[in-house]
Protein backbone atom coordinates (compact mmCIF):
# COMPACT_ATOMS: atom_id res chain seq x y z
CA UNK A 1 0.00 0.00 0.00
CA UNK A 2 1.42 3.66 -0.93
CA UNK A 3 0.36 6.40 0.76
CA UNK A 4 1.11 10.48 -0.90
CA UNK A 5 -0.32 13.70 -0.51
CA UNK A 6 -1.69 13.35 -3.98
CA UNK A 7 -1.89 17.71 -4.98
CA UNK A 8 -2.69 16.05 -8.54
CA UNK A 9 -2.83 13.20 -9.97
CA UNK A 10 0.40 12.55 -11.87
CA UNK A 11 2.82 10.61 -9.52
CA UNK A 12 -0.36 8.20 -8.95
CA UNK A 13 -0.70 7.91 -12.78
CA UNK A 14 2.94 7.41 -13.43
CA UNK A 15 3.32 5.12 -11.02
CA UNK A 16 0.44 2.59 -11.69
CA UNK A 17 1.61 2.97 -15.14
CA UNK A 18 5.53 2.12 -14.38
CA UNK A 19 4.30 -1.32 -12.95
CA UNK A 20 5.88 -4.00 -14.83
CA UNK A 21 3.89 -6.66 -16.26
CA UNK A 22 5.48 -9.18 -14.37
CA UNK A 23 3.71 -7.67 -11.51
CA UNK A 24 0.86 -9.53 -10.61
CA UNK A 25 -0.31 -8.32 -6.83
CA UNK A 26 -3.36 -5.84 -6.60
CA UNK A 27 -2.37 -2.44 -5.94
CA UNK A 28 -4.11 -0.27 -3.62
CA UNK A 29 -3.27 3.44 -3.05
CA UNK A 30 -4.70 6.03 -1.17
CA UNK A 31 -4.45 9.64 -1.82
CA UNK A 32 -5.46 12.24 0.13
CA UNK A 33 -5.28 16.36 0.25
CA UNK A 34 -6.13 19.33 2.32
CA UNK A 35 -8.10 21.09 -0.57
CA UNK A 36 -11.65 20.14 -1.41
CA UNK A 37 -10.96 21.56 -5.10
CA UNK A 38 -8.34 19.24 -5.71
CA UNK A 39 -9.77 16.25 -4.29
CA UNK A 40 -13.07 16.82 -6.26
CA UNK A 41 -11.37 16.53 -9.55
CA UNK A 42 -9.31 13.56 -8.61
CA UNK A 43 -12.78 11.78 -7.87
CA UNK A 44 -14.35 13.01 -10.94
CA UNK A 45 -11.13 12.01 -12.92
CA UNK A 46 -10.81 8.37 -11.30
CA UNK A 47 -14.40 7.74 -11.98
CA UNK A 48 -14.49 8.78 -15.33
CA UNK A 49 -11.70 6.13 -15.58
CA UNK A 50 -13.77 3.12 -14.67
CA UNK A 51 -16.81 3.83 -15.97
CA UNK A 52 -16.77 5.25 -19.61
CA UNK A 53 -16.36 1.66 -21.26
CA UNK A 54 -14.27 3.03 -24.07
CA UNK A 55 -10.93 3.65 -22.75
CA UNK A 56 -9.99 5.77 -25.80
CA UNK A 57 -12.92 8.43 -25.03
CA UNK A 58 -12.05 8.04 -21.26
CA UNK A 59 -8.58 9.16 -21.85
CA UNK A 60 -9.49 11.92 -24.04
CA UNK A 61 -12.18 13.58 -21.37
CA UNK A 62 -9.83 12.88 -18.27
CA UNK A 63 -7.26 14.86 -20.35
CA UNK A 64 -9.29 17.64 -21.59
CA UNK A 65 -10.93 17.70 -17.92
CA UNK A 66 -7.57 17.70 -16.47
CA UNK A 67 -6.12 20.39 -18.43
CA UNK A 68 -8.23 22.26 -20.23
CA UNK A 69 -10.61 25.53 -20.39
CA UNK A 70 -12.90 24.49 -22.69
CA UNK A 71 -14.52 21.39 -22.85
CA UNK A 72 -16.37 19.21 -26.45
CA UNK A 73 -20.29 18.33 -25.64
CA UNK A 74 -19.20 14.95 -25.47
CA UNK A 75 -17.06 15.30 -22.50
CA UNK A 76 -19.25 17.34 -20.65
CA UNK A 77 -21.85 14.28 -21.37
CA UNK A 78 -19.77 12.04 -19.58
CA UNK A 79 -18.96 14.15 -16.57
CA UNK A 80 -22.54 14.61 -16.40
CA UNK A 81 -23.10 10.47 -16.24
CA UNK A 82 -21.56 10.73 -13.00
CA UNK A 83 -24.81 12.56 -11.76
CA UNK A 84 -26.74 9.68 -10.53
CA UNK A 85 -23.91 7.79 -9.19
CA UNK A 86 -22.93 10.71 -6.98
CA UNK A 87 -26.86 11.83 -6.05
CA UNK A 88 -27.52 8.15 -5.04
CA UNK A 89 -24.73 8.44 -2.13
CA UNK A 90 -26.48 12.21 -1.47
CA UNK A 91 -29.90 10.94 -1.13
CA UNK A 92 -28.65 8.18 1.09
CA UNK A 93 -26.58 10.05 3.73
CA UNK A 94 -29.23 13.26 3.54
CA UNK A 95 -29.61 13.31 7.07
CA UNK A 96 -26.58 12.75 8.19
CA UNK A 97 -23.97 15.54 10.01
CA UNK A 98 -22.78 17.86 7.50
CA UNK A 99 -19.01 17.56 9.47
CA UNK A 100 -19.43 13.83 9.42
CA UNK A 101 -17.40 11.98 7.10
CA UNK A 102 -19.34 9.04 4.49
CA UNK A 103 -17.73 6.53 2.39
CA UNK A 104 -18.98 5.02 -0.95
CA UNK A 105 -17.46 2.30 -2.77
CA UNK A 106 -17.63 2.45 -6.62
CA UNK A 107 -17.10 -0.86 -8.15
CA UNK A 108 -16.59 -1.91 -11.53
CA UNK A 109 -15.07 -4.28 -12.79
CA UNK A 110 -12.28 -5.75 -11.19
CA UNK A 111 -11.60 -1.81 -10.66
CA UNK A 112 -12.93 -0.23 -7.51
CA UNK A 113 -12.80 3.08 -5.67
CA UNK A 114 -13.73 4.36 -1.86
CA UNK A 115 -14.03 7.55 -1.72
CA UNK A 116 -14.39 9.20 2.04
CA UNK A 117 -15.51 12.91 2.56
CA UNK A 118 -17.48 14.91 4.65
CA UNK A 119 -21.49 14.72 4.18
CA UNK A 120 -21.43 18.50 3.07
CA UNK A 121 -18.24 17.76 0.39
CA UNK A 122 -20.42 14.85 -1.72
CA UNK A 123 -22.99 17.57 -2.23
CA UNK A 124 -20.56 20.57 -3.27
CA UNK A 125 -18.85 17.37 -5.99
CA UNK A 126 -22.14 18.20 -7.83
CA UNK A 127 -21.51 21.38 -8.63
CA UNK A 128 -17.96 20.61 -10.22
CA UNK A 129 -20.09 18.63 -12.98
CA UNK A 130 -22.21 21.62 -14.31
CA UNK A 131 -21.30 24.50 -16.11
CA UNK A 132 -21.99 27.49 -13.12
CA UNK A 133 -25.66 29.13 -14.44
CA UNK A 134 -25.50 31.85 -16.65
CA UNK A 135 -21.87 31.67 -17.59
CA UNK A 136 -21.50 31.76 -21.26
CA UNK A 137 -18.39 31.15 -23.23
CA UNK A 138 -16.58 34.43 -24.13
CA UNK A 139 -17.48 35.07 -20.08
CA UNK A 140 -15.82 32.25 -18.95
CA UNK A 141 -13.12 33.06 -21.95
CA UNK A 142 -13.09 36.53 -19.96
CA UNK A 143 -12.47 35.45 -17.07
CA UNK A 144 -9.68 32.88 -17.38
CA UNK A 145 -7.89 35.61 -19.67
CA UNK A 146 -8.44 37.97 -16.69
CA UNK A 147 -6.40 35.51 -14.48
CA UNK A 148 -3.82 34.55 -16.96
CA UNK A 149 -2.91 38.18 -18.34
CA UNK A 150 -2.87 40.00 -15.23
CA UNK A 151 0.16 42.70 -15.27
CA UNK A 152 1.37 41.14 -11.56
CA UNK A 153 2.04 37.62 -13.64
CA UNK A 154 3.86 38.95 -16.30
CA UNK A 155 7.37 38.84 -15.10
CA UNK A 156 6.45 35.51 -13.85
CA UNK A 157 5.17 34.26 -17.56
CA UNK A 158 7.90 35.77 -19.33
CA UNK A 159 10.89 34.29 -16.63
CA UNK A 160 8.86 31.08 -17.58
CA UNK A 161 9.69 31.38 -20.99
CA UNK A 162 13.20 32.04 -20.88
CA UNK A 163 13.16 28.46 -19.98
CA UNK A 164 11.62 27.19 -23.43
CA UNK A 165 12.94 26.68 -26.38
CA UNK A 166 11.64 28.71 -29.23
CA UNK A 167 8.83 26.42 -30.82
CA UNK A 168 7.95 25.41 -26.87
CA UNK A 169 7.61 29.14 -26.83
CA UNK A 170 4.79 29.25 -29.60
CA UNK A 171 2.94 26.36 -27.88
CA UNK A 172 3.06 27.48 -24.46
CA UNK A 173 1.85 30.85 -25.94
CA UNK A 174 -1.24 29.42 -27.40
CA UNK A 175 -2.30 27.60 -24.48
CA UNK A 176 -2.35 30.67 -22.64
CA UNK A 177 -4.82 32.24 -25.33
CA UNK A 178 -7.44 29.62 -25.87
CA UNK A 179 -6.49 27.50 -22.26
CA UNK A 180 -6.86 23.74 -24.68
CA UNK A 181 -4.42 21.07 -24.23
CA UNK A 182 -4.10 20.26 -28.47
CA UNK A 183 -1.78 19.77 -30.84
CA UNK A 184 -0.70 23.35 -32.43
CA UNK A 185 -2.54 23.08 -35.46
CA UNK A 186 -5.41 21.05 -34.39
CA UNK A 187 -8.56 22.67 -34.56
CA UNK A 188 -10.27 24.15 -31.44
CA UNK A 189 -14.11 24.66 -32.80
CA UNK A 190 -15.23 21.55 -31.11
CA UNK A 191 -14.26 22.48 -27.60
CA UNK A 192 -17.06 25.30 -26.16
CA UNK A 193 -18.21 24.77 -23.47
CA UNK A 194 -16.55 25.94 -20.08
CA UNK A 195 -14.86 23.31 -18.09
CA UNK A 196 -17.12 23.32 -14.91
CA UNK A 197 -14.20 22.37 -12.78
CA UNK A 198 -12.06 25.59 -13.73
CA UNK A 199 -15.15 27.96 -13.79
CA UNK A 200 -16.52 26.58 -10.05
CA UNK A 201 -12.52 27.81 -8.78
CA UNK A 202 -13.14 31.42 -10.82
CA UNK A 203 -16.61 32.40 -11.49
CA UNK A 204 -16.83 33.58 -7.96
CA UNK A 205 -13.63 35.17 -7.87
CA UNK A 206 -14.83 39.05 -6.98
CA UNK A 207 -12.00 39.83 -8.18
CA UNK A 208 -13.26 38.68 -12.06
CA UNK A 209 -16.63 39.02 -11.53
Amino acid sequence: MSRIASLDLRNVVKTVASLPQTYTRKPVIVINDASFDVVARSVIILLLIITVADEQKAVETVLHVWYSAFLRPADLERVQSLRPLIEDVCSKIAGRNPESLQAKTFKIGSCSIRVVLKKEHWTSLLEFLDVPDGLTTSRARSIRLAVIQAPDRLDFHERDLTLQQPEHRICKGRFREDGILLPFGQTRENHTIPNPYVTRLTANDKRYS
